[in-house]
């Protein structure tokens, strides 16, 4: 659990694990590549997060309020 992270990091784009626990690591890493059809779900979850995020015409359209708020 990283600061940053969080917001690129959900429920439906990945599966968090405890740090240090290999088992569940390991146990979930079996379950994610014998389910192709979860595989596909979580990666087109995890494009669309950040295409609506960090596009590059969402990123202009921040920094355009940033500048507009400085003034």
């Amino acid at each position: 659990d990283i600061d940053g992270l969080r917001e690129v990091v959900t429920d439906k784009t990945s599966i968090k694990i405890p740090v240090g626990d290999h088992t569940v690591l390991a146990e979930k890493l079996i379950e994610v590549l014998g389910d192709d059809e979860k595989m596909r779900r979580m990666g087109a979850a995890a494009r669309k997060n950040i295409l609506d995020k960090y596009s590059l015409k969402k990123m202009i359209g921040e920094y355009i309020k940033l500048y507009e708020a400085w003034k």
